[in-house]
């Protein structure tokens, strides 16, 4: 686990003090409707950070609700610099981003942060990734997966093959290296958001809603869970061992918390 969640700076000479939540936006674990709380909740406690590339109506930092002006600063090394500012001033702060864990140390240094994240039945999250792709009119950011988006888009990969391709499986395993899931201070899940928002609501020492406000819902999903085949299930079940072992360890984990309070 983290070791408190106080990270050190040297900014112009000086060395800070406080804390910093790296909230790590796994794609389609409802991340945008986390966004919404943070913006509605934990801002009005101390600064969020979102950066999600120049030119996302999310990017930037945002206190009390509001995304506060900062003319010029477009880039994330600028905001990041006013943000750690900010965080400063208020002895907190918390910021979100499609960042790998090892970005977020990169940038921010040292191994002390505090970070969170959100987790979803890995056939789920895949299932959910593609038929959003399917419907999607933006290309991904990330440049080295849009040959395969445009191969989901005319129908020329199947889910299983998505599922099973090298860009798309042990997607939560990639997204946490070099840590594990020990190194991380929340999981939620997002099939068990009461539970995970008390959890949250602990860390973060306010109080949460009890459910996230969905937002970005796959049109095509007509029914809490999609249905697939047995055979599809297994198939991208065995090439993500361990995304399923890091959200049973994660589940398990919420469980235990949620029993000692």
């Amino acid at each position: 686990m983290s070791s408190g969640g106080a990270t050190f700076r040297r900014i112009v000479g000086r060395v800070i003090f406080m804390r910093i939540f790296a909230s790590v936006h796994m794609a389609k674990t409802a991340g945008s409707s986390f966004a919404q709380l943070l913006i509605d909740v934990v801002s009005h406690q101390f600064p969020v950070f979102f950066y999600y590339g120049t030119g996302h109506p999310l990017t930037g930092i945002w206190s009390a609700g509001a995304r506060l002006e900062a003319k010029g600063a477009e880039s994330s090394e600028r905001l990041t610099e006013i943000f750690i500012q900010q965080a400063e001033r208020n002895g907190a702060g918390l910021v979100q981003a499609h960042w790998l864990v090892s970005e977020f140390l990169e940038i921010f240094g040292g191994d002390t942060l505090d970070f969170i994240t959100w987790l979803r039945d890995p056939v789920q999250r895949i299932c959910s990734m593609y038929f959003f792709w399917k419907d999607s009119k933006f290309e991904p950011r990330r440049p080295e997966v849009r040959e395969l988006f445009w191969a989901v888009k005319s129908d020329r990969c199947s889910l299983l093959e998505f599922g099973t391709h090298p860009q798309i499986r042990d997607y939560y395993r990639n997204v946490l290296a070099p840590l594990d899931l020990e190194a991380i201070s929340f999981a939620g899940i997002f099939e068990r958001q009461e539970v995970s928002l008390r959890c949250l609501s602990r860390l973060l020492g306010m109080t949460l809603p009890e459910r996230l406000q969905l937002k970005n819902i796959t049109k095509r999903k007509q029914t809490p869970t999609y249905s697939l085949s047995k055979e599809v299930e297994e198939g991208i079940l065995a090439h993500n061992v361990s995304d399923a072992a890091i959200y049973a360890a994660a589940l398990a984990r919420l469980d235990q918390l949620d029993s000692e309070t």
